[in-house]
């Protein structure tokens, strides 16, 4: 058992890669039914790029976003939070709503254009991970806004890597799901997807200190985020 998780450690960190979401092997690897890049948005503040953020849900001409409530929490409470589109179109905000005990937040914007809407999916609660036959089928993405073009476009980065595990313990703040990608604070809040292009959680945390066993000598460096089921309750 330890030689097969060993195994499995070592394929994890082999599978990372961060790559431009327009780039041809993401085209060939990703459904394009999924508009990765029109279903998230930056969250940002001034010149302050807070994090990241999807779009839940539209009814009539008004956009729910969701996003971190720490990223929102630590912002300066003086300034309106502005959600960016991936093309240029910019929304300030002031009705934010945090979900109770968990690290989530809804703002809400009004807009004429007609932007994409996630598509979402449960993942099953804890997954047997060691099963070689379903590597493959664990693979994650998450993707996030990195910077900003000279057109004040978003610029977004995908990231990969395969789901540890989906817990249905009580961690604190709804950090219950658990995978091997890489990222950065500005990735915060944004979707996690599964292979087929649904949203199966919220990306909320990246401890790249954080060890996988209890000796670290595999793999180190753990994403946590808020699992789908939570959000949809």
């Amino acid at each position: 058992a330890d030689i097969k998780k060993n195994e499995y450690y070592k394929f994890m960190a082999s599978v990372n890669f961060s790559i431009d979401p327009d780039s041809n092997f993401s085209k060939r690897y990703l459904p394009q039914s999924i508009k990765l890049k029109e279903i998230s948005v930056a969250i940002k503040q001034g010149d302050k790029l807070l994090g990241t953020g999807f779009l839940l849900n539209k009814e009539e001409d008004i956009y729910t976003i969701l996003t971190s409530r720490e990223i929102l929490e630590n912002s300066n409470k003086d300034n309106l939070i502005e959600i960016v589109f991936f093309d240029g179109n910019t929304y300030t905000s002031s009705e934010i709503k945090y979900i109770k005990n968990l690290d989530l937040a809804s703002l809400k914007i009004r807009s004429d254009q007609n932007y994409e809407i996630g598509k979402f999916k449960e993942l099953p609660v804890n997954i047997n991970f060691i099963n070689d036959e379903v590597f493959f089928q664990k693979a994650l993405f998450n993707i996030g806004v990195k910077s900003f073009s000279e057109e004040n476009k978003p610029i977004y980065l995908l990231n990969s890597g395969n789901l540890i595990a989906n817990t249905d313990y009580n961690i604190p703040k709804g950090y219950q799901l658990i995978y091997s990608n890489r990222s950065s604070e500005n990735f915060i809040g944004g979707p996690i997807f599964d292979r087929n292009g649904f949203i199966v959680g919220v990306h909320s945390a990246y401890d790249q200190n954080k060890k996988l066993s209890p000796k670290g000598e595999d793999f180190v460096g753990v994403s946590q985020g808020i699992p789908i089921n939570l959000i949809l309750q």
